[in-house]
């Protein structure tokens, strides 16, 4: 709902980067989000918030989920390749993201989708919305992405078209 509203309001500005809003109004929409998740009949007014509020809702609705959208522990060998050099391949990307619990593959497909819709280019959101998609479980501290988990969501936001209409490739068993 709140990426429908941002993309109805055209809004691919900069605030969706590093935008900041006061926190009575993220406050405040967060907890009529919340009553609405407990009573089907409320609708929740989304055009009384600038969309920068909105934005930054859905970025705290990331980051207040119990699991991450992908956990660090699910990407270890993905980020070695990317460290070493050695690049990474749609194909493993594409599998991990067939591999993800349905919940999580939704929410990365849903928001990726609407980042790389916006104007912004792709390393900018990556290094923004990326802590919002890629953490630990066990982490008790949010932390900045490194550069390799940086690249990762950034070849995400490059290539979904490709990574979320693909079937994962079979892989050859080692005899």
């Amino acid at each position: 709902k709140l990426t429908s509203y941002l993309e109805g309001n055209d809004y691919t500005g900069v605030d969706i980067i590093c935008g900041s809003c006061d926190t009575y109004s993220l406050n405040k929409l967060k907890n009529e989000l919340d009553q609405a998740s407990d009573d089907d009949d409320r609708e929740v007014e989304l055009d009384e918030y600038e969309p920068v509020v909105v934005a930054m809702a859905l970025k705290q609705f990331l980051l207040d989920l119990p699991q991450p959208v992908i956990d660090r522990d699910w990407v270890r060998p993905i980020l070695a390749d990317i460290k070493q050099n050695r690049g990474v391949s749609i194909d493993s990307l594409t599998e991990l993201y067939h591999k993800l619990p349905p919940p999580h593959r939704f929410l990365l497909q849903g928001i990726i989708e609407f980042l790389a819709e916006t104007d912004i280019d792709t390393y900018s959101l990556a290094c923004c919305w990326g802590q919002s998609i890629l953490r630990s479980t066990s982490e008790t501290i949010s932390h900045a992405l490194n550069i390799t988990e940086t690249e990762m969501i950034r070849l995400y936001l490059e290539n979904y078209e490709t990574i979320f209409s693909s079937k994962p490739k079979k892989r050859k068993k080692k005899k």
